[in-house]
């Protein structure tokens, strides 16, 4: 598990930064990125892991944001 703290957000993106040190790294790419829903405690996803530096750890951490694409998706999956 990977802790992290949201530098940036767009409609399209999201961009973290790992509070350890320790980022996405290759082959990463299509993992989910979640975050914790303080009032109800549940966990859900944010984002889908798309692309980081080339050193892991080293920079910023980017994700597609689940809620600009969740129509796509679930017209994709009810077909």
């Amino acid at each position: 598990a990977l802790s992290w703290q949201l530098v940036y957000q767009s409609d399209k993106e999201l961009c973290f930064a790992p509070e350890n040190g320790k980022g996405i790294c290759s082959g990463d790419s299509g993992a989910p990125v979640v975050a914790r829903n303080l009032e109800t405690q549940e966990w859900i996803q944010v984002g889908v892991t798309a692309y980081g530096p080339a050193v892991c750890g080293q920079g910023p951490d980017f994700a597609a944001r689940v809620s600009f694409y969740a129509n796509e998706i679930l017209g994709i999956v009810k077909k």
